[in-house]
């Protein structure tokens, strides 16, 4: 049965481009670092960690574009992830033309195939962990995004899936080493080279092929860092939570999580 939205809601989906607020929640994507940042406005954010997106670019968010990428994740009714911004924001006709010169070059107007690889990925990197936590209908979300991505023509499924497979694990070494450089600018003890590499290799291991078996080694690796006064564990929740909260915060709970 269609559901009746309320007059409320119903006003809101339909005047979105105009309500849109801009809040985004923040995430680190393959082949996206940094794009978030050159879309604010300069305003501290209601919550900690998102970004407040200039109006500038949120006015001119046609009805067509918000409404094929409010509902991947976060709330249905608003663009509120960095993923729904970024794909929002390259396949918006108005927005493409007036982005940043610095986003331009992460998602090139004059390269489709590229910023459909990038993009492709980065719902791709959705995928493994939704997958796992067994959210069928978020997962289902993201295949048929993938799905518009690849039917444009510009990329095949296996060369977005090569591009993840292959960025993935730049991205953990990065965001492993910007927690330890936060931590050492804090003149707190950071993890040696043997643990830092201990976990990088198991944070890429899970994000390579989420499973019961590559979590319980990604606890481990958490627990056994618990143990340490380097403060590993805490660099290996504070990466983790980079990329998924839920995921880190399953972590700090000593919680098994696996298909369901």
């Amino acid at each position: 049965m269609k559901k009746i939205l309320p007059l409320a809601v119903f006003l809101f989906v339909i005047l979105a481009p105009v309500a849109f607020g801009g809040e985004v929640r923040n995430q680190r994507l393959v082949g996206l670092e940094n794009y978030m940042d050159y879309f604010s406005d300069g305003n501290p954010p209601r919550t900690p960690g998102n970004v407040r997106v200039s109006a500038e670019y949120t006015r001119l968010v046609d009805n067509e574009t918000f409404n094929r990428f409010r509902e991947l994740g976060g709330s249905e009714y608003g663009i509120d992830t960095a993923l729904e911004w970024a794909l929002a924001s390259y396949y918006s006709p108005a927005v493409v033309q007036i982005r940043p010169v610095q986003a331009d070059t992460i998602l090139p107007a004059n390269n489709p195939r590229l910023a459909d690889q990038k993009l492709g990925a980065a719902v791709f990197q959705e995928i493994q962990i939704l997958r796992f936590l067994g959210d069928t209908a978020a997962a289902g979300r993201h295949e048929a995004m993938l799905q518009f991505i690849t039917s444009r023509g510009n990329v095949t499924r296996a060369e977005v899936e090569a591009y993840y497979r292959n960025g993935i694990r730049a991205l953990v070494s990065d965001i492993v080493d910007e927690q330890v450089a936060r931590l050492r600018n804090e003149r707190r003890i950071i993890p040696n080279a043997n643990a830092l590499s201990n976990i990088k290799n198991a944070l890429t291991e899970f994000m390579l092929a989420a499973s019961e078996a590559t979590y319980r080694n990604l606890l481990l690796t958490y627990q056994r860092g618990r143990g340490d006064a380097d403060n590993s564990a805490l660099v290996l929740g504070l990466a983790v939570g980079e990329i998924n909260a839920e995921i880190s915060i399953a972590l700090a709970n000593n919680r098994i999580l696996g298909q369901r």
